[in-house]
């Protein structure tokens, strides 16, 4: 990166300005969540409800979701299964897997 691009990016966002304040603050709050998330010893099972959760929360309001976890072979297995309420032939199965 070029010196004047970034005397002009500083120009733009001086140091004590809100928005760096906000990055910096995001950046701290990440890292202590990654070491919160790394330090607490969750079980799989637990993990597995955590990610059901999410994932009936993130998608829309108007979806049926069926959602279970199960564990094989160190892989936690997550079947989501989704259907609109009007049809139940608009079905979407994913499976997301990872190690563990």
């Amino acid at each position: 990166m070029p010196m004047f691009a970034l005397k002009a990016s500083l120009k733009r966002f001086p140091p004590g300005c809100i928005r760096h304040r906000y990055e910096r603050k995001n950046r701290e709050t990440k890292e202590k969540e990654r070491v919160q998330n790394h330090n607490s010893h969750t079980t799989k099972k637990e993990v597995g409800r955590q990610i059901d959760s999410k994932l009936h929360t993130k998608l829309h309001t108007h979806t049926r979701t069926h959602t279970r976890t199960y564990m094989h072979t160190n892989t936690l297995y997550i079947h989501v299964h989704t259907h609109t309420r009007a049809r139940a032939n608009s079905r979407v199965r994913t499976y997301i897997s990872f190690r563990v």
